[in-house]
């Protein structure tokens, strides 16, 4: 499993109640520590959402960070650490040797004013053992706790992804008034060979641009937090759009659930909006888009022509609930000239093909909630009679059958993961004809080689 999408659902779920009591809430995977591992998947969720849920329930305001570090490794496993430290009340140091039993309170009048961590503790720490790891706390009475544990987990030989090429290089600049947000930022920007800087206020940042410009050397990026004291993020985006010499910076805006509104129209100002707590993947991919975006409105009319190489305009939907893969298939359609909207599922893709009219789909096969089969059917079911909108399928599978499957269901064309670009530019042009209605499937499917390619 992806240790990074188990640390993120856990995080996810606790994000709406952190946000409601306004605490930051944060996470940081350190670039020693491997992402593909074999172990209890469910165990090491369940573990992490009792040590979230109870860090949010206790602390009333400040922040929460998750941070995951490598303590031991060999060739074949590793021990890994966690740490979910809060700016909670904290525990005295002689009430926590009560913490791990079978039902665990400090005092009464903790208990009565925020409830008992229950079980949780207690089946966290049966959890962990069986996990082959430990489990312990450090606190402060009155100024927070770290919970932390480890387990031992096999590494899953698979080659380390390269930071994407677009982002080695480009000059970016983080503005937030939280310092644990601008550690962990500065490190993923790192880890990418991105150049970076941060500003713990909107003023400081604004100066920092003026004076990058000047200097000739400016920011591309600029990444900053929606609630900052003075300047927030919005009158920043606002100052900066205001400024000529500013032009070119790309802005990217974090929000906590449910403050994006106080940005109010200086939303359109930003090409990406973030809501915390940020996934890694998501934060990359956000930025590899907003780049090539960028430099597609940067290109003069004629070259932008060229670079497209297949006719008009075109709406392609991207439905893929794997990160990585979004980022390799928008990847290949930028080469291709083309930009995609995404799904993460199939639910997702019905909700965007009832407010939009796409001119192709790919669609993924295998995912949570609404697999690519029952989507696509549900799709056909819906447009009826009316205008057909070419369906392509994308799956890692090449087993018989699948051809047969996809058709049934009433894909048009299918080809294999992972995608070839010499295969997908065969596709495209064959789909991507004249913007006419379609009433039924004009081109043939095409025929899949061993290799996965289309033919």
């Amino acid at each position: 499993f992806n240790l990074s999408a188990v640390l993120d659902d856990a995080m996810v779920v606790h994000a709406p109640r952190a946000a409601a009591k306004g605490l930051e809430l944060a996470s940081l995977i350190h670039a020693d520590v491997p992402r593909a591992v074999r172990g209890d998947a469910g165990r090491l969720g369940q573990v992490l959402l009792n040590l979230v849920g109870n860090a949010v329930k206790f602390t009333e305001r400040g922040e929460i960070v998750v941070r995951v570090t490598l303590a031991q490794q060999s060739d074949d496993h590793a021990t890994v650490r966690f740490a979910v430290s809060d700016t909670g009340i904290g525990i005295p140091l002689d009430k926590r040797h009560r913490l791990f039993g079978s039902f665990s309170q400090v005092d009464g009048s903790m208990t009565r004013r925020y409830g008992g961590t229950g079980l949780g503790l207690a089946i966290s720490k049966r959890l962990v053992e069986l996990m082959a790891g430990e489990i312990g706390v450090e606190s402060e009475e009155g100024r927070g706790s770290t919970f932390w544990f480890t387990v031992r987990l096999v590494r899953v030989a698979r080659a380390a992804r390269p930071a994407p090429s677009e982002l080695r290089g480009v000059r970016v600049l983080v503005v937030d008034d939280n310092e644990t947000n601008r550690t962990i930022l500065e490190q993923q920007l790192a880890g990418w060979g991105m150049r970076h800087a941060t500003a713990e206020q909107g003023e400081q940042g604004l100066a920092l641009l003026r004076a990058a410009a000047r200097a000739g050397d400016p920011y591309r990026l600029v990444i900053c937090d929606m609630q900052m004291p003075g300047m927030d993020g919005a009158a920043l985006a606002q100052a900066i759009r205001a400024d000529a010499s500013l032009d070119d910076a790309i802005l990217v805006l974090l929000s906590s659930l449910g403050h994006l509104a106080g940005a109010g129209d200086a939303k359109r100002l930003f090409a990406v909006r973030l809501t915390k707590p940020i996934r890694e993947a998501q934060l990359v991919e956000s930025l590899v888009t907003a780049l090539a975006a960028s430099r597609r409105k940067r290109q003069p009319p004629a070259a932008r022509g060229k670079a497209r190489r297949l006719p008009g305009r075109r709406r392609i939907l991207l439905v893929e609930d794997d990160a990585d893969n979004r980022l390799t298939a928008l990847h290949l359609l930028e080469a291709a000239g083309l930009t995609a909207d995404v799904a993460t599922n199939g639910r997702e893709a019905l909700g965007a093909l009832a407010t939009m009219a796409y001119d192709l789909v790919l669609m993924d096969v295998q995912m949570p909630e609404l697999d690519g089969l029952e989507a696509t059917a549900a799709i056909r079911a819906r447009e009826g009679t009316a205008r057909h909108t070419p369906i392509i399928a994308t799956t890692a599978a090449a087993l018989a059958g699948d051809r047969e499957r996809c058709l049934a269901a009433g894909m048009d064309d299918y080809i294999a993961k992972p995608i070839q670009m010499a295969a997908l530019h065969i596709l495209l042009a064959k789909w991507l004809g004249p913007l006419a209605a379609r009433k039924g499937r004009t081109p043939a499917m095409s025929r899949r080689t061993e290799d996965g390619a289309v033919r």
